[in-house]
């Protein structure tokens, strides 16, 4: 059997594994399709039951599209958002569809921050504009929306810390001129989202997803300063992290893109989750690394390996011998897969065949031919 399609454990908390079913995820991609006003603004409708649902049959995890955490967090007006009047039972039917097809479900939330549509955010708001106290408050209210998803049925949260939205514009020093504990060196502008990871984690199994470099050299974000981050995520419980990159400036340099050209921030995330010497922050407290790691042992590397984050690749992966070849190597754990998905809702049939593998299709499809 491949990699790909054999099942993974993943260590969701401390005390919670389970087990999917083929190592594919359909990452988050904004649909635009939810309602911009009236009585069901940022909610989702039966356009995103129905896209969900059917891509959910050949995965092992969904990923719901960037939802709000509250309606000026929005990047559309068409976006997903949560707001006060936001219940349980409005995103559990969306949680529901993907489950019933065997896939987990998990959804990310984010706040846009500097990268916000005008329409529902004026003013932006951006890291030199946050007072300590909302940025607090931006905290709590990143828990209460896991909180609300946790009763909505939702398997695990994903925090958006990429492409330029608020909390990747905290740890970017393109973005990030603060001189408080929330900016200058990198300890201070990675506080905002482990704040964050941490407040989510009370509610729900928490992954992330960071961008891997802004493609600005010195003056931006790089890769060796996303491992430690990404370390420090894991002492927090992160059980998955997502490795893109990109997205904070317009002026980036020259971006390689091409076939699998974000893979090499996924292997170096993950060559990071396997050591075992943690970079000194002062919210990764001995109680927290002893609730963290108390089913390991510091002499133990393999049991280490096995509980450690699992880390996933994405960007112009294009077929099953390609995404194969990415975990047969050792460069991530997971595979995601986006736009493909879009064209083909049951690609991973399609790359299941292409391995070689038998495929079970749903009953009602097992007419079917893959081509």
């Amino acid at each position: 059997m491949s990699k790909l399609f054999s099942p993974l454990t993943l260590n969701l908390s401390e005390k919670q594994q389970t087990t999917v079913r083929n190592r594919l995820i359909m990452p988050p991609m904004c649909m635009y399709s939810a309602d911009s006003e009236g009585p069901r603004v940022g909610l989702p409708n039966p356009f995103h039951l129905e896209h969900y649902g059917v891509r959910a049959t050949s995965v092992g995890q969904v990923v719901v599209e960037a939802t709000g955490i509250r309606p000026d967090g929005r990047i559309s007006p068409q976006c997903l958002c949560v707001s006060e009047d936001t219940r349980p039972e409005d995103f559990a039917p969306l949680a529901t569809a993907i489950k019933e097809k065997g896939a987990l479900a998990g959804i990310q939330l984010n706040h846009a921050g500097p990268k916000a549509s005008e329409l529902v955010a004026s003013p932006r708001i951006s890291p030199d504009s946050l007072s300590t106290s909302e940025i607090s408050e931006l905290v709590a209210t990143w828990g209460h929306a896991a909180k609300l998803m946790a009763e909505a049925g939702f398997d695990f949260v994903q925090v958006h810390s990429a492409h330029g939205y608020l909390l990747h514009s905290f740890l970017s020093p393109y973005t990030n001129h603060r001189t408080d504990e929330y900016g200058g060196m990198l300890e201070n502008r990675a506080r905002f989202v482990l704040q964050v990871l941490a407040e989510v984690g009370r509610y729900l199994p928490v992954a992330v997803r960071f961008s891997g470099t802004d493609w600005l050299g010195e003056d931006g974000l790089e890769i060796a300063e996303v491992e430690y981050v990404a370390q420090w995520a894991q002492a927090l419980g992160v059980h998955q992290i997502s490795m893109s990159t990109g997205g904070i400036a317009p002026d980036a340099s020259a971006i390689p893109v091409g076939p699998g050209y974000q893979v090499f921030a996924a292997r170096q995330v993950r060559a990071a989750m396997d050591s075992m010497i943690l970079p000194v922050h002062d919210l990764i407290t001995d109680e927290v690394l002893e609730q963290r790691w108390n089913q390991t042992s510091e002499d133990d590397e393999s049991a280490w390996r096995d509980y450690c984050a699992k880390v996933s690749a994405v960007g112009i992966i294009l077929n099953g011998v390609q995404a194969e070849s990415i975990l047969a190597t050792g460069a991530a754990d997971l595979i995601e897969v986006g736009r493909p998905l879009l064209a083909n809702p049951y690609l991973g049939f399609k790359w299941q065949a292409e391995l070689g593998e038998e495929v079970e299709l749903p009953r009602q499809y097992r007419r079917a031919v893959i081509v």
